[in-house]
């Protein structure tokens, strides 16, 4: 029992803490806009969003909750745990690691692996020119087509619609291979986050594709509980997961 108050209490404290740091800024205009006296005197001001806040916020969740459903043991090498909340390769982008995936590797001696470091240069190399040639050079196109979307023709609409896209998928997709590439040259193996987005057949398909360390932490640890928490409800608790999982994603 004692252990479930724990449990629960610490999924609080991190869920509210970001919370706050994520919602500051839009909780600053509300009270200037109610109170304009108080806008320059609200202690929400001086409140900046933590780098990567949101990827260790939910590395940490799932790590509690494995260690709480018994899936993982808890750690007991404070350096270790560190090392998995703070690997500053996937610090700013992800991917999200499972501690199953990633402490384990920490804990193995990790020589010099030709292989592995030319491997890890040849993705940093793929995110680069992702990053810089393809979404460097779409995106003032298309913040410029944002900017003045009121005045676009509807040919210029439709090749905003489709080059925006693709300039999300090199800028992400990008800072996520030169993170694994890292992370290779230190002999570590972080775990995919994309997969031929542009190939789904379906939407179903492209949630397989796209951000998969999200996709999979979302399925696992929101979708997945929650479905078993309202079966009893049949496909009304099925519509009500699925409602509440887009919710919190879009929250996020």
């Amino acid at each position: 029992k004692v252990g479930k108050i724990v449990f629960k209490l610490g999924i609080l404290i991190l869920i509210l803490g970001w919370l706050f740091f994520h919602y500051s800024g839009a909780a600053n205009h509300l009270i200037g806009y109610l109170f304009p006296e108080m806008e320059k005197a609200t202690i929400l001001r001086l409140v900046v969003f933590p780098l990567g806040m949101s990827f260790y916020t939910f590395q940490a969740i799932s790590y509690m909750t494995d260690v709480y459903w018994q899936e993982e043991k808890a750690e007991r090498n404070i350096i270790d745990f560190l090392l998995y909340m703070l690997f500053f390769m996937k610090f700013l982008s992800g991917p999200i690691e499972r501690a199953g995936d990633l402490i384990k590797q920490l804990k193995e001696p990790k020589p010099f692996n030709y292989s592995l470091a030319v491997l890890g240069l040849k993705y940093i190399l793929l995110g680069l020119l992702k990053k810089l040639l393809i979404a460097n050079y779409i995106a003032p196109h298309t913040t410029i087509m944002f900017n003045e979307i009121h005045e676009l023709s509807g040919l210029q609409m439709l090749m905003t619609c489709l080059l925006y896209p693709i300039e999300l998928y090199a800028d992400f997709s990008g800072y996520t291979d030169i993170a694994i590439g890292g992370a290779y040259m230190f002999g570590l193996k972080l775990v995919p986050n994309f997969n031929s987005p542009f190939a789904a057949r379906s939407t179903a398909d492209l949630w397989r594709r796209w951000h998969m360390s999200l996709s999979f932490w979302v399925r696992d640890y929101i979708y997945v509980p929650l479905t078993a928490e309202t079966r009893r409800w049949g496909v009304w608790g099925v519509y009500f997961s699925l409602l509440a999982t887009f919710v919190l994603l879009g929250l996020w």
